[in-house]
């Protein structure tokens, strides 16, 4: 019965995720697929021969595998500190968007450690999102974040 319970759960919230990420996507679910969900994290996955850009919500901080925000999204709540992203999107994001309502220091290493790249909020449009990382020299390699202080301070 339990387990019957939790299958439950977990379908209403992948139909949920599904539900929410649809909107996001051109051309709805057929180009994007909910492949995990959480309270506060989605991962969308973008097939390969798709040149698909998903979109960040406000309110999010989103990493994308490629550059110019395409492929691959990871994409979290912008309410809270992550001192690890999680093996999925751990060292492969190319572009990021910061959609949350604080500036957020993207680092190379776990617990906010190694080189960092500081990313304005959501109110500074466009300057709340990099498109290309490898300038940066922290391509495919994020695996942290903190939201704070302005950038610069």
């Amino acid at each position: 019965m339990r387990r019957d319970m939790r299958k439950s759960r977990l379908v209403l919230s992948t139909m949920a995720a599904t539900a929410v990420l649809t909107p996001l996507v051109p051309g709805g679910v057929a180009n994007a697929q909910a492949t995990s969900y959480e309270s506060a994290t989605v991962r969308v996955i973008v097939p390969a021969n798709q040149n698909v850009q998903v979109a960040c919500p406000k309110g999010w901080v989103c990493l994308y595998r490629n550059t110019n925000y395409r492929g691959t999204l990871w994409s979290w709540r912008g309410d809270r500190n992550k001192s690890y992203i999680g093996n999925a999107a751990n060292d492969k994001a190319s572009s990021v968007i910061n959609n949350a309502a604080k500036t957020v220091r993207f680092y190379e290493s776990k617990n906010y450690k190694g080189r960092k790249v500081c990313v304005g909020r959501w109110a500074l449009r466009p300057r709340n999102k990099i498109a290309d990382l490898r300038s940066y020299s922290i391509n495919d390699k994020i695996s942290s974040y903190k939201l704070g202080k302005p950038c610069g301070s």
